[in-house]
C-alpha cells in the first residue's frame, strides 16, 4: 500500500511552491485554531502549522502541544467556502497498534496526495514514519506504538 503511495510522489515533489504558514492573527490561522480547540482553555504551541491550498479547497496540518491534553498532529479540510474540520489526528493519550498506525498514515498520504501536494511538504517526515509503522506492524500486529487515531480509515 505505502509502495504504490510512494510511486505517486515523484511528480507531486516537482512543484516549486510550498505550504503556508498562516500568520498569526490572521483570518484563516483563527479559523484552523477554531477547529482544533476542543476545549477553552486550550494555547497552542506549534511545531508545524501549513496549509495548502488546491484550487477554492485547502488542506492543513498541524503538529504541537495544545495546553491540556498534550502533544496532537491533526490534518484538517476545507472545502470552497466551508469551515475547516479535522479528518485525522494522533494525540498523546492512550495506545493504538502499528497496524491501525500503518493503515492511518498510509490513508493521510492518499488524501493529502488528492491536494496536489508531496506529502512529506505538508507533513514533514510523514512517508518515514508509515514505512516505520508498516514495518512494526508486519514485524508484531499488536504491538502498540501510537497514541490515540482519530478519523482516517473507517
Amino acid at each position: 500500500m505505502l509502495a504504490a503511495a510512494l510511486l505517486c510522489v515523484a511528480p507531486l515533489a516537482a512543484k516549486d511552491s510550498s505550504p503556508l504558514t498562516p500568520a498569526a492573527g490572521s483570518t484563516e490561522r483563527t479559523a484552523i485554531l477554531d477547529a482544533l480547540r476542543t476545549h477553552p482553555d486550550m494555547r497552542f504551541t506549534f511545531r508545524y502549522l501549513r496549509v495548502w491550498y488546491d484550487g477554492d479547497r485547502g488542506i492543513a496540518y498541524a503538529e504541537g502541544d495544545n495546553g491540556v491534553i498534550g502533544g496532537f498532529k491533526s490534518i484538517l479540510t476545507r472545502e470552497a467556502n466551508a469551515g475547516w474540520h479535522t479528518v485525522w489526528a494522533e494525540g498523546d493519550g492512550g495506545s493504538d497498534s502499528c497496524a491501525a498506525g500503518a493503515r492511518h498514515y498510509a490513508w493521510a498520504i492518499k488524501l493529502i496526495q488528492s491536494y496536489h501536494v508531496a506529502p512529506d511538504r505538508l507533513v514533514p517526515g510523514l512517508f518515514k514514519q508509515a514505512r516505520e509503522l508498516e514495518s512494526s506492524a508486519r514485524k508484531d500486529p499488536e504491538l502498540q506504538c501510537v497514541g490515540d487515531l482519530e478519523g482516517g480509515p473507517e
